[in-house]
């Protein structure tokens, strides 16, 4: 679940897909359309939500 707030990307938005398998010093690649953008990878930070019923 995306949480921008908190810092927390959804692992099937764009950006998310883009950064799946990534470790710090890689670089991830998105595309909107005809734009390109590329993100260096600093740090990753990977915890599981639970989701509360």
């Amino acid at each position: 679940m995306a949480d921008p707030e908190n810092q927390r990307i959804s692992f099937i938005s764009a950006m998310g897909l883009a950064l799946l398998g990534l470790r710090p010093g890689a670089v991830a690649m998105t595309q909107h359309g005809r734009k390109t953008e590329y993100w260096n990878i600093v740090a990753v930070n990977q915890q599981r939500i639970m989701r509360k019923n």
